[in-house]
C-alpha cells in the first residue's frame, strides 16, 4: 500500500487462520480441567509409591508449575494449544527426576545409611542423570523454538520453561524440604513401595527377539506411510484449507446435511468450491462431536461463512475455526521440519559422545532413531494426519528417549567404575535390573497427563497426545531392549574393551579435578 504497488503485483495471503470466540473459550476450559486431572493423577501415585517422599515432590511440582506460569505471564508469551499440551507433558516429566531421586534414595537406605547421608549421596549421584536428560530435551527445545513457528514455537517456549523450573523444583526446592525436617528431627526414615524385585534378569538375552519385533513394527510403519502417500499429510505441509465445526452436546448433522450447504458455493476466486472431506471426532470431555471439513486453498473462508450462517442462530453450533495454508508455505514448513529434526538428532548424537564413550553414543542414537522413525507411521495407522504439531511431538519423544536410555547407561558406566566382577554382559544386566524400577516408574508418570488428554482433551489435543503416548511407551521399550544391546554387540564386534574406556575416562577426569583444586588453592595462596 504504501509503494502502490507500481509493479501491479498482486498480494495474495499464504497461511491464515481464524478462531471464534467460543471455540477458544472451550478449549482453554478444557485446558485447565485437562491440567487439573493430571496434576491430580500424578499426585495419588508419588503419594502411593513413595508417600511422604511423594508428598515433598508434589511441592516441588507446585513451586515448578508457579514458576513455570510467572515466567509465561512476565514474558507476555501466548499460551497456544500446543502450550497447553507442553504444560501438561511439563507435569509427568518433571516428576522423572524425583522418581530418580527416590530410587536412588532407596538404594541408599537399604545399604543402611541415614536418612541424611542417603538424601546427601541421592541428590549427587542423580545430578548426573538429570542433569544429561535435561540438557538433551532442552536441545531439541531450543531447535524447535529457532527453526518452526506460530503454534509449535509456543510449545517450544513452555518446555524450555518447564525444563528450567523442574530442574529448579526438583534439585532444590525438594532438597530443602528433606534439609529442613532432617534437621529438625520430624523425618528418621522414609518407607516406599516396592514394585519391581530386587533380582537381575538376563534381559541381554532376550534382545534378538525384540529387536526382530521391532523391525516388524518399523516396516509396519513404514509401509503405512508409503501405502498412504501425501494423504498422510495435513494441510500445514501439503496446504489447503481447514475448517473446524463444533457441535453443541446432543446436536447432530449428517454429512448430506452439509452437502447441501457446501455444494452451492463458490470459492473466494469465484470458481467451484472444489473436493472436501468430512471427518467426525467424538470430544470425551464435553460429549460433543468435532467435525473437520478438508478442503481446497480458497473455499475454506466461504464454507465457514455458509455454515457459521446457517447452524449459530439456532444453537447447533458453539464455535468454528478456519486454517488455510498455501503450497509455498506448506512446503517451507515440511522444509524446515526436516532441518529441525535433523539438527536437534545430530546435536544430541554430538553432545552425548562428548559425554559418553562412542559405543554408548552409537546404541543411544540409534535407539532414538528407532523411536522417531517408528511414530510417524503409526499415528498414521491410527488415523492421523502429520502436521506441525507433531513435530513437536517428536522432538519431544527425542528427549524422553535420549532421557531414559542416559539413566540406563549411567547406571552401566558407575557399575563399571565400581569394579563389579564379571563380565561386561552380566555387568550390564546388573546395571539395567537396578534402573528397571526407575524406568518402569517414569514411564507411567509421563503416560499419566498423555493419557488424560487422549480421554479427556478435545481433537486438537489429541493429534498431539496419541504420538507422545507412543513415544514414551516406545522410550521406555528401546533404552532397555535396543539401545543397551547395541551396546555390548559394538564392544564385541569391534573387540572395544568398554570397562577400560570407562576408567581411563574416570582417571581423567579425576585429574582434570586434582588439577582444578590445585589451581584453586593456589589462588587462595595469592
Amino acid at each position: 500500500t504504501l509503494l502502490n504497488n507500481p509493479l501491479e503485483n498482486p498480494m495474495r495471503i499464504q497461511s491464515e487462520a481464524t478462531v471464534s470466540s467460543a471455540y477458544g473459550q472451550s478449549s482453554i476450559d478444557q485446558g485447565k480441567w485437562v491440567g487439573l486431572a493430571a496434576l491430580a493423577l500424578t499426585t495419588l501415585f508419588m503419594l502411593f509409591i513413595y508417600r511422604v517422599a511423594g508428598l515433598v515432590a508434589i511441592i516441588g511440582l507446585v513451586v515448578n508449575m508457579s514458576i513455570l506460569f510467572g515466567a509465561l505471564s512476565l514474558f507476555q508469551f501466548t499460551l497456544t494449544m500446543p502450550g497447553i499440551a507442553g504444560l501438561v507433558l511439563t507435569i509427568g516429566m518433571a516428576v522423572d527426576a524425583n522418581v530418580l531421586i527416590f530410587e536412588r534414595l532407596r538404594e541408599e537406605m537399604e545399604a543402611g545409611k541415614t536418612l541424611a547421608g542417603a538424601l546427601e549421596s541421592a541428590y549427587d549421584k542423580a545430578f548426573s542423570a538429570i542433569a544429561d536428560s535435561n540438557i538433551t530435551t532442552l536441545i531439541s527445545a531450543v531447535i524447535l523454538f529457532a527453526i518452526s513457528g506460530g503454534l509449535v514455537k509456543g510449545f517450544a517456549v513452555t518446555l524450555m520453561i518447564g525444563l528450567l523450573s523442574s530442574m529448579i523444583g526438583a534439585l532444590i526446592v525438594t532438597r530443602v524440604i528433606f534439609m529442613w525436617v532432617v534437621d529438625k528431627n520430624l523425618l528418621h526414615k522414609i518407607h516406599t513401595t516396592r514394585i519391581i524385585p530386587d533380582k537381575v534378569f538376563d534381559i541381554l538375552s532376550k534382545a534378538p527377539a525384540f529387536i526382530i519385533a521391532s523391525l516388524v513394527v518399523t516396516a509396519i510403519s513404514f509401509g503405512t506411510l508409503a501405502y498412504k502417500g501425501k494423504s498422510s499429510l495435513g494441510i500445514d505441509f501439503r496446504g489447503g484449507g481447514r475448517v473446524d465445526v463444533v457441535l453443541a452436546p446432543g446436536k447432530t448433522l449428517a454429512d448430506t446435511d452439509f452437502d447441501a450447504v457446501i455444494k452451492p458455493l463458490k470459492q473466494s476466486d469465484g470458481k467451484e468450491i472444489g473436493t472436501y472431506y468430512i471427518q467426525r471426532k467424538a470430544d470425551p470431555a464435553t460429549g460433543a462431536t468435532n467435525i473437520s471439513i478438508r478442503c481446497e486453498e480458497l473455499s475454506g473462508a466461504a464454507i465457514d461463512n455458509a455454515v457459521k450462517a446457517k447452524w449459530t442462530k439456532d444453537g447447533t453450533i458453539t464455535g468454528t475455526s478456519v486454517a488455510t495454508v498455501g503450497a509455498v508455505i506448506g512446503d517451507e514448513a515440511m522444509y524446515s521440519s526436516f532441518w529441525a529434526m535433523g539438527l536437534a538428532l545430530v546435536a544430541i548424537f554430538v553432545y552425548l559422545m562428548f559425554r559418553f564413550e562412542f559405543a554408548f553414543a552409537l546404541g543411544a542414537s540409534v535407539a532414538l532413531f528407532h523411536d522417531v522413525l517408528m511414530v510417524p507411521g503409526l499415528v498414521v495407522l491410527f488415523g492421523q494426519e502429520l502436521s506441525i504439531i507433531h513435530v513437536g511431538a517428536l522432538l519431544t519423544i527425542a528427549g524422553y528417549s535420549i532421557n531414559d536410555t542416559i539413566v540406563v547407561f549411567d547406571r552401566i558406566r558407575e557399575e563399571i567404575q565400581r569394579g563389579v566382577g564379571g563380565s561386561l554382559r552380566d555387568t550390564m544386566n546388573e546395571a539395567i535390573c537396578k534402573t528397571l524400577s526407575r524406568t518402569l516408574l517414569t514411564g507411567p508418570t509421563a503416560l499419566a497427563p498423555m493419557i488424560v488428554l487422549l480421554f479427556l482433551g478435545n481433537p486438537a489435543m489429541l493429534e498431539f497426545a496419541l504420538p507422545i503416548t507412543i513415544g514414551v511407551l516406545l522410550g521406555t521399550y528401546s533404552s532397555i531392549f535396543i539401545a543397551s544391546p547395541l551396546v555390548l554387540w559394538y564392544a564385541k564386534k569391534t573387540g572395544t574393551s568398554l570397562k577400560r574406556q570407562v576408567l581411563d575416562a574416570q582417571i581423567e577426569q579425576m585429574k582434570a579435578q586434582q588439577a582444578i583444586a590445585a589451581a584453586q588453592a593456589a589462588g587462595a595462596k595469592l
